[in-house]
């Protein structure tokens, strides 16, 4: 096995006195990449005290990222006060446990308790089902770079209002094209945003949200679809 091919070797901590003594440090905060096992998050989730109440969507969404492996490593981090009371992270200590997968993950210790009226603040507290969608929207983009962010976004935002679990398998496939057989729509939208950016180098904002929603009915509907066609002068279908 080459060095190229080695995974990083990331702290396991597996309890409470081993995670503090990873932690300290006289400085102020710290801040490491660790691989965080369910045990270790439940006995976290004991000094979870002070935080708002769990947002049962918000769990299932990370769960799904975790049984999917598609847990992205983004820079957002559970974070611990001095100490090890949980400021923030909670839905993703809930979700570790609840998939009973580990996962790798940033963890920030040491900081003063009073920083957490910061944390969880403005659009991440009032609508965090649109931070979620934009996390999709930049994770699909980066696996499949032929549909604009904001497109996929707001259809995230659509089309998880009305069935999380379809949607949630629907942007994975999008992204990576894996199991996708023949007349299959997903397969159809990827083929017709990749043929028609090659030709035109760009298609319009609503050609694209058109074009998801079209392949996204034919989904819901089990309805085969070899090749995605909207007329460019039609409205964006409403989404099923």
């Amino acid at each position: 096995m080459t060095a190229a091919t080695l995974a990083p070797a990331y702290p396991a901590p597996k309890t409470l006195r081993e995670l503090d003594g990873l932690l300290a440090n006289s400085n102020g905060p710290s801040a490491h990449i660790i691989e965080l096992h369910p045990q270790l998050a439940s006995r976290v989730l004991r000094r979870n005290t002070k935080n708002r109440n769990v947002r049962a969507a918000t769990v299932e969404d990370y769960v799904r990222d975790i049984q999917a492996n598609t847990w992205p490593l983004n820079g957002e981090a559970i974070k611990v006060d001095v100490q090890g009371n949980v400021l923030d992270g909670q839905h993703r200590l809930h979700a570790v446990v609840k998939a009973n997968e580990p996962v790798t993950t940033f963890i920030v210790g040491g900081l003063p308790p009073e920083t957490q009226a910061t944390m969880d603040s403005g659009l991440r507290a009032k609508h965090p089902e649109i931070r979620r969608s934009a996390e999709i929207a930049l994770r699909t983009r980066a696996a499949f770079p032929h549909i604009p962010q904001s497109a996929l976004g707001t259809a995230h935002f659509l089309f998880n209002a009305i069935d999380p679990s379809q949607c949630a398998w629907f942007f994975q496939r999008l992204g990576d094209g894996v199991e996708l057989s023949s007349g299959h729509p997903t397969l159809a939208l990827r083929a017709r945003v990749t043929s028609e950016r090659a030709k035109e180098g760009q298609i319009v904002w609503a050609r694209h949200l058109a074009y998801l929603v079209s392949a996204w009915n034919a989904v819901r509907e089990d309805r085969p679809l070899t090749r995605l066609v909207v007329r460019p002068e039609a409205p964006v279908p409403n989404p099923k």
